[in-house]
């Protein structure tokens, strides 16, 4: 580990090095300007946390659960966008992020060799199915406007600079997911769910510049929100798989969620105009989703809890600063 440190260190100061004997006589890199217009566009390679679901379990040839290894929905990183407009001391942001994922599973004909596993308990599952299918999709939907202001007396020049960040944040969290189980008799369970989630509240945050050489820095930044809105969860089985009687739920409820999210990246200053960088983040929004429990299997009676979703993965992106 030592060794990959030393040599990451010495081949970020040897770019450095190069970089600076390329820039010649150019002015150094400014901190970004509070006076002028300044937009922004990153492109977002994200990965959510905390919505993979437990599908199947592979059984025995007497339908009973092994244990072990299970199978479902997993999320993969997602490609979505971030915009950012800066004027004076003021910062407007947009960021989107929409994913989906897909399960399937089969036995083969005649035989049931999946043990059906969902976000319930108690359901008096007796067996197991021959197929299972699931879909899942996801969007994140992000609105900022933030006043930023440095610490400090302010200046374009200084090789280290420290803002801070106060504003009003929006977001929404959206969710549908479709588990589809068949037993080899063809009797069949359905289940849909479908979360939204609107959120709205203080947002705050510190970033910092490090100047590492004429044309190169490092940035990082680290906020927390603080938001309230409305949760929503509609719900419903269809089937006897399950050994439930088929049923559908709307619940609607008030939540807090806190917002925790940090993040780094190297910036490039091509031009006196021009910024490229890349950079990796993390965010999570606590208990900000619903999610239903079925608890008993004579009258489909449930409860509800929350989860929290995470986001986290690189970015890239570029600035174009109008003088």
């Amino acid at each position: 580990m030592t060794k990959q440190i030393r040599r990451i260190t010495w081949f970020v100061l040897s770019c450095c090095a190069a970089l600076s004997v390329w820039a010649g006589s150019a002015a150094a890199m400014t901190a970004p300007s509070m006076s002028g217009l300044q937009l922004s566009g990153d492109f977002l390679y994200w990965r959510p946390g905390g919505l993979d679901t437990q599908i199947v379990r592979p059984t025995n040839s007497g339908g009973q659960s092994l244990g072990g290894a299970t199978e479902g929905i997993q999320y993969g990183f997602a490609p979505g966008f971030d915009f950012h407009a800066d004027f004076k001391n003021w910062r407007a942001r947009w960021a989107q992020l929409q994913t989906s994922s897909r399960f399937s599973g089969q036995c083969p004909s005649g035989q049931n060799c999946l043990f059906p596993l969902q976000d319930v308990t108690n359901i008096g599952i007796d067996g197991a199915v021959n197929q299972a299918t699931a879909n899942s999709d996801l969007r994140l939907d992000l609105v900022d406007v933030d006043l930023r202001q440095p610490f400090g007396d302010y200046n374009e020049s200084s090789p280290r600079t420290f803002y801070w960040a106060l504003g009003a944040r929006w977001a929404r969290l959206r969710s549908n997911a479709e588990t589809f189980y068949q037993e080899a008799n063809g009797t069949t369970e359905d289940r849909q769910s479908r979360s939204l989630t609107n959120l709205f509240g203080l947002h705050s945050g510190l970033e910092g510049r490090f100047q590492a050489c004429s044309k190169v820095s490092i940035e990082g930044n680290a906020g927390l929100s603080l938001l309230t809105g409305r949760a929503h969860l509609d719900d419903s089985f269809n089937g006897s798989v399950f050994g439930a009687p088929p049923h559908q739920s709307n619940v609607s409820q008030n939540v807090t969620v806190p917002v925790i999210e940090i993040g780094a990246k190297v910036v490039y200053a091509a031009t006196k105009s021009l910024n490229a960088w890349v950079g990796y983040d993390f965010m999570e929004f606590g208990n900000a989703a619903l999610k239903q429990d079925l608890v008993n299997d004579t009258d489909a009676s449930t409860t509800f809890g929350s989860r929290s979703i995470s986001f986290q993965g690189p970015r890239a992106g570029v600035a174009w600063r109008f003088e």
